[in-house]
C-alpha cells in the first residue's frame, strides 16, 4: 500500500476503479452488444447480396456480348442493303446518262 501512496494514489483509487468497471460493463452490455448484433445481422444479410451482384454482373456481360453480336450482324445487313441500293441507283444513273448522251 505504501507503494501506491508513493505513486500518488489515495483512497479515491478504489472508487475510480469501481466507476471504471461499472462504465465499461454498462457500455459493453447496452452499447457494444446491440451494435455487434446489428453488425452481424447486416453481414449475414449482405453475403447473399454480393453473390447476387456478381451474378447480375456476369449476366450483364453476356447480354452485352449478345447485343454487340446482334448489332454487328444488323449493321452488316444494313450495309449490304445500302450497297445494293447504291449500286442499283448508280446503274440507273448510268442508263439515264447514256440515254442523254445518245440523244444529244
Amino acid at each position: 500500500m505504501s507503494i501506491l501512496i508513493q505513486l500518488g494514489a489515495n483512497h479515491t483509487l478504489f472508487i475510480q476503479f469501481a466507476i471504471f468497471v461499472f462504465t465499461v460493463s454498462f457500455l459493453t452490455i447496452y452499447v457494444f452488444g446491440p451494435y455487434f448484433k446489428a453488425r452481424d445481422q447486416r453481414l449475414e444479410k449482405t453475403k447473399g447480396g454480393e453473390e447476387l451482384a456478381q451474378e447480375a454482373s456476369k449476366k450483364a456481360q453476356t447480354v452485352k456480348q449478345t447485343y454487340e453480336t446482334e448489332a454487328r450482324s444488323l449493321t452488316a445487313q444494313i450495309k449490304a442493303i445500302f450497297d445494293a441500293e447504291k449500286n442499283q441507283a448508280q446503274q440507273e444513273a448510268d442508263v439515264i446518262l447514256s440515254k442523254a448522251k445518245s440523244e444529244s
